[in-house]
C-alpha cells in the first residue's frame, strides 16, 4: 500500500507460519525505511489511515496499528477469531474494517481500537473489504477456502453493508469462483468485484437498488449458451457452452456442453473434450460418458480402451459392475461380450446390474445371449417387457409396454420396436412420435443416452427399404 502522500510503499511480508514484517521503502531512493515486527504469522494486508498518519497490518488473528513515521506501535486490536485477510480504513479515517478465515467482518473505532460492530452473513473466507467514497457504505467479498463455516456450501459472493447500522443491503450472486478483491470506483457507485473475471455494478446513489452494470465473458457464454438452448440453436449452444467450460469447471456445464456436441452428431468433439477431463480428474463417472461418446462415434478401439482402463481402477464394486456393462456393450466381438456377462452378474451395492447394466445390455441384441438369469425380483416390467420385444416377442412385449408408457417414457420406444415388429406400422409411428415428446432433462447423464441410442435405432427402421428389418 502507498501512503496518502505517496512517499512510502508499505509492504507485508512473511511465510504461512513464521513472523510476518511490514517493510516501509522510501519510493525516492528506493531504500527500507523502517521494519514493523510483531505479528506471530504471516502479514495478508497493509492499509494506510486517510491522512497518512496511522498504518494498520493484519495476518495473524490480531490487528496493529503502527505510526509509519516512528515504527510506534500504537493499538493491538483482538478479537478474530481466524487469521484476518483484509483491512481497509474509512474515508474520514475514524472507524477501520476488517475481514476473516470465519466469514466475518468487524469495524473498529480507529482512535480508540473498540469493536463497533461485527457484520456475519458470509459463509465463506472474506477476502477483501471496501469503503464508498461517502463512507456510508462498506462492500466485502467472499469465496471458498479451506475453512468452512457452519458447514455450508461456496459463498462466492459479494455483500453490501450499510456502514452506520450494519444491516445488510444486498448480496451479489454471480460469480462461481471466489471474490478474492472489491473496490469502489471514484463516481461513488461503480463497484468492482474479481474473481477469474471483473464484473461492474452499480450500486445506485444510495446503494440500495444494485444492478449488474458489466460482466466477464463467462457470464456471458453462460447467458447465451442457455438462450441458444432454449432456442434450439445446438452449434451456437456448444459454442458458447464450450467457451464457458474454460473458465467455469462445473461438470454440468461440461455436460450442458457435451449434450450440445451430441445433438449435432459430433461425439468426436465430445470423446475430444471428456479425454481433456479425464486428465485431471479421475471421476469414474467421466470413463464412463467417454465411452459412451466413443462408442457412438464408432471408435471402437478407444471404447475398449476406456472400458479397459475403467476395469482396471480400484474402487467399489459398483464400478466394475459398471465397467462390465460397457465392454458388454461392444458389438462382435464374443471375448468382450462374456467378460460383461460375468461382471453384469456381479453384485452391486447400488444395483448397477439390476437396472444400468440391464438396460444398456437390451441395447445389443447379441448381448442377452451371453447374460446370466438374474435375481428373483429383479427384472421389472419395463425391462421385461423390453427383454421380450428383443427376443421378438412382439405381442407379449406389446401387452406389458402398452400401460407403461406414462410411468416408463423409454417404454414408448421399445413399443415402436414390437408394433413396428408385428407389421403395425401406423402404431409403430404413433409410439415413435410419442416418444418424440419425452423430456429427460432431469434425468441421469446415462439415461438420457440410452433413449438417445435406442431412438436412432427405431427412426432407422422407418428409412426406405429398411421396412422389414426389426432388431
Amino acid at each position: 500500500a502507498f501512503s496518502p502522500d505517496g512517499q512510502t510503499l508499505a509492504i507485508a511480508t512473511g511465510a504461512t507460519r513464521d513472523p510476518g514484517e511490514v517493510q516501509l521503502w522510501n519510493i525516492k531512493t528506493a531504500r527500507l525505511r523502517n521494519t514493523l515486527k510483531g505479528h506471530t504469522a504471516s502479514v495478508h494486508t497493509v492499509a494506510f489511515s486517510p491522512d497518512g498518519l496511522t498504518l494498520a497490518s493484519a495476518g495473524d488473528k490480531t490487528i496493529r496499528l503502527w505510526d509509519p513515521e516512528t515504527g510506534q506501535l500504537r493499538a493491538v486490536l483482538e478479537g478474530h477469531t481466524a487469521n484476518v485477510n483484509s483491512v481497509a480504513f474509512s474515508p474520514d479515517g475514524l472507524t477501520l474494517a476488517s475481514g476473516d478465515n470465519r466469514g466475518e467482518v468487524r469495524l473498529w473505532d480507529a482512535r480508540t481500537g473498540q469493536l463497533r460492530m461485527t457484520l456475519q452473513g458470509h459463509t465463506g473466507v472474506v477476502w477483501s473489504v471496501a469503503w464508498s467514497g461517502d463512507g456510508l457504505s462498506l462492500a466485502s467479498a467472499s469465496g471458498t477456502s479451506e475453512v468452512r463455516v457452519k458447514d455450508t456450501s461456496e459463498d462466492n459472493t459479494v455483500r453490501l453493508w450499510d456502514a452506520r447500522t450494519g444491516q445488510l443491503r444486498a448480496t451479489l450472486h454471480g460469480h462461481t469462483l471466489p471474490v478474492k478483491s472489491v473496490a469502489f470506483g471514484s463516481d461513488g457507485q461503480t463497484l468492482a468485484s474479481a474473481s477469474r473475471e471483473v464484473w461492474l455494478w452499480d450500486t445506485g446513489a444510495d446503494h440500495d437498488g444494485v444492478t449488474l452494470r458489466s460482466a466477464g465473458r463467462a457470464f456471458w457464454h453462460r447467458q447465451q449458451g442457455e438462450q441458444a438452448e432454449e432456442g434450439g440453436d445446438w452449434f451456437a449452444a456448444a459454442f458458447h457452452l464450450g467457451q464457458l467450460r474454460r473458465d467455469v469447471a462445473e461438470d454440468r456445464i461440461i455436460q450442458r456442453h457435451e449434450e450440445s456436441l451430441g445433438k449435432l452428431g459430433r461425439w468426436d468433439l465430445v470423446a475430444t473434450t471428456l479425454v481433456e477431463a479425464r486428465r485431471i480428474s479421475a471421476d469414474p463417472n467421466l470413463a464412463f460418458r467417454l465411452a459412451v461418446a466413443q462408442l457412438s462415434a464408432g471408435d471402437e478401439a478407444g471404447y475398449r480402451r476406456t472400458c479397459r482402463d475403467l476395469l482396471r481402477q480400484s474402487g467399489p464394486e459398483a464400478e466394475a459392475g459398471l465397467a462390465g456393462m460397457l465392454v458388454g456393450l461392444t458389438p462382435n466381438n464374443v471375448g468382450n461380450l462374456a467378460l460383461g456377462a460375468r461382471l453384469a452378474a456381479r453384485p452391486s451395492p447400488l444395483n448397477l446390474t439390476r437396472s444400468r447394466t440391464v438396460r444398456a445390455c437390451l441395447l445389443k441384441p447379441d448381448v442377452l445371449r451371453q447374460l446370466p438369469p438374474l435375481p428373483e425380483g429383479a427384472r421389472p416390467a419395463y425391462l421385461g417387457g423390453a427383454l421380450l420385444c428383443r427376443l421378438k416377442r412382439y405381442d407379449e412385449a406389446v401387452a406389458v409396454l402398452g400401460p407403461l408408457q406414462e410411468k416408463e417414457p423409454t417404454a414408448r420406444l421399445y413399443l415402436a420396436l414390437a408394433e413396428f415388429g408385428r407389421g403395425n406400422r401406423n402404431q409403430a409411428s404413433k409410439a415413435l412420435e410419442a416418444a418424440a415428446r419425452i423430456d429427460l432433462m432431469g434425468s441421469p447423464w446415462e439415461e438420457r443416452q440410452e433413449c438417445e441410442l435406442l431412438r436412432r435405432e427405431v427412426e432407422e427402421l422407418f428409412a426406405p427399404g429398411r421396412m422389414d428389418r426389426v432388431p
